[in-house]
């Protein structure tokens, strides 16, 4: 009699999630998924396997990774921040950035300089947000000027390729009061922050109808023009409906903000064509928390000026 062997499973839903192309090398690619990291070194002909344990992060964990101009592929997790030059044999944490949770991760457009989005929760339940920058494919950096004076809980980072002095993070904003554990429990305001100067000063606004639960990020800043992005919103379930996402566009830096889309279901992709159309990707991650409607699953094309998708 023959009897099979267990058979193992890592927990979750099969998903990719995030794909990395080696700018030195355009074969040797990254998929980060549900179950851990695959490389290939053949254009996907044939692909190995990176457990969570094995770069630094727990299982359950989907740390945001960016790939630099050398090779040098970056992973963001809860516990700091992972840097493999080696096409991922290993891992060593930076030490600078340490045990911070590193909630974003963003290459510059000269593939040399990275940028970096930090939170620690104080002891009194508010939010310490850091932006840090390396000059030097990510073996040495340095922090930021402080954002604001009030506890963020930070969401999203991204520089603008047309400029390296524009740089725009969102989050969810807390008064900075005494009150332990008032930010750790409550629902902040969505906000854009932009710098104009390469992250020495900030400017701050609200984002309408945004807020820790119903989380903005950034799709994409504009390849060509810095006053232009896009950021969609992961709206909250209300334990009843279908999940909805939409997609807010600005042209003036943030001041004002334009609804372009909206369905009930995830926003997992994201793309600006080089005819300036835009590409959305509306799909299912499985969490059953996160219902959605499978009717609209899709890809969206979208072209300025008016955008019907």
């Amino acid at each position: 009699m023959l009897v099979p062997s267990a058979a193992l499973a890592n927990g979750r839903y099969p998903l990719a999630q995030q794909l990395l192309v080696d700018p030195s090398d355009p074969a040797h690619l990254f998929l980060r998924s549900t179950y851990g990291v695959l490389s290939t070194t053949d254009t996907g002909a044939t692909w190995s396997w990176l457990c969570e344990s094995g770069i630094g992060y727990d299982p359950g964990e989907d740390p945001m990774m960016a790939i630099l101009g050398d090779g040098s592929v970056l992973a963001g997790a809860s516990t700091g921040l992972f840097v493999t030059r080696d096409r991922g044999c290993s891992w060593p944490k930076d030490a600078t950035i340490s045990q911070r949770f590193v909630r974003d991760l963003a290459p510059e457009s000269d593939g040399v300089h990275a940028l970096a989005l930090t939170v620690l929760v104080r002891g009194d339940g508010h939010y310490d947000t850091g932006i840090w920058r390396s000059p030097d494919h990510a073996a040495t950096w340095a922090a930021l000027p402080k954002m604001t004076a009030d506890s963020v809980l930070p969401f999203t980072l991204d520089p603008a390729p047309s400029d390296l002095q524009r740089i725009y993070v969102t989050g969810a904003v807390f008064p900075d009061t005494n009150d332990a554990g008032a930010a750790s429990s409550g629902d902040g305001p969505g906000a854009l922050f932009r710098s104009k100067d390469g992250g020495a000063t900030w400017e701050q606004r609200l984002i309408s109808g945004t807020s820790r639960q119903s989380a903005p990020f950034i799709a994409k800043v504009h390849p060509t023009d810095p006053d232009t992005l896009f950021v969609r919103v992961r709206g909250e379930w209300n334990g009843t409906d279908k999940v909805e996402s939409w997609l807010l566009y600005s042209n003036d830096a943030g001041e004002t903000w334009r609804e372009l889309f909206r369905a009930n279901a995830d926003m997992l992709g994201f793309a600006i064509a080089p005819d300036g159309s835009v590409l959305l990707g509306m799909g299912d991650t499985r969490d059953v928390l996160r219902p959605v409607d499978t009717s609209v699953l899709g890809i969206y094309r979208g072209s300025p000026p008016d955008f019907a998708f």
